[in-house]
């Protein structure tokens, strides 16, 4: 029997959400943390660098909260795999903005959309995450030429318009999405370069869906063995 590509597959629940006791052990290279993290929370602490501090600044109230609770958020998380404290993280960042930790044998990625953040760490350093709120879009079909390559295209429109095509078009958008961040290449890049580099290295996914709320990707880039595990885990720990 031919086995179904990623494309293919369902989107699957991530519903069992659970807030540990105490703070897991770092994963290894079976296992995904996938971090839930309420941007509009209160009581956040905020531990953001001086450089954060300074992006926080230049956003509008509401989307200044939230990039402060995600990142924030973030900083805790990270600094309690490694047993520190989270306002001494150093961030360095490659040249499309992804940043990175050399302290701390980890890969990361943080996305966000509306009040919903994820974050996703793993043993590898090339993992990325995306996310979207399932809403209506209307110029979807645009959208899609210029994101998308050709057989991409083909497969959404053959879905029947509506929320069908609605939802796999944020399963193909947030996989795209995902995947560059993963190879840690600028998001808004044109598809014949995402397309040369997502075939530079094996990339496994994940596609999953947040109750009727969002629909998430996860991507890892290399190896030779299927996409981690993914623990879906919410943050701040019970």
């Amino acid at each position: 029997m031919r086995k179904k590509s990623d494309h293919q597959k369902p989107l699957l629940p991530l519903d069992h959400w659970s807030a540990p006791s105490t703070f897991p052990a770092p994963p290894d290279t079976a296992t995904l943390h996938v971090w839930r993290i309420d941007l509009d929370r209160k009581g956040v602490r905020d531990c953001l660098s001086e450089d954060e501090q300074a992006r926080a600044a230049r956003l509008h109230p509401r989307a200044r909260q939230r990039f402060i609770a995600g990142r924030s958020a973030m900083r805790e998380i990270l600094a309690a795999y490694g047993l520190s404290d989270p306002a001494d993280l150093r961030f360095r960042y490659n040249r499309n903005g992804k940043p990175l930790l050399d302290d701390l044998p980890l890969g990361f990625n943080l996305a966000h959309s509306g009040a919903l953040g994820l974050l996703a760490v793993g043993a590898s350093q090339r993992i990325g995450v995306d996310i979207e709120q399932i809403r209506p879009l209307p110029r979807l079909e645009h959208i899609a030429q210029r994101l998308f390559d050709h057989e991409t295209q083909t497969r959404l429109m053959a879905v029947a318009a509506g929320e069908a095509r609605t939802e796999a078009f944020l399963q193909e958008w947030t996989r795209l999405e995902a995947s560059v961040k993963a190879i840690g290449s600028g998001i808004f890049q044109s598809r014949q370069t995402y397309t040369r580099e997502r075939h530079a290295d094996a990339t496994h996914h994940l596609s999953f869906r947040i109750a009727h709320r969002a629909i998430g990707a996860l991507a890892v880039v290399g190896g030779d063995m299927d996409l981690p595990n993914a623990i879906p885990l919410i943050w701040p720990c019970a």
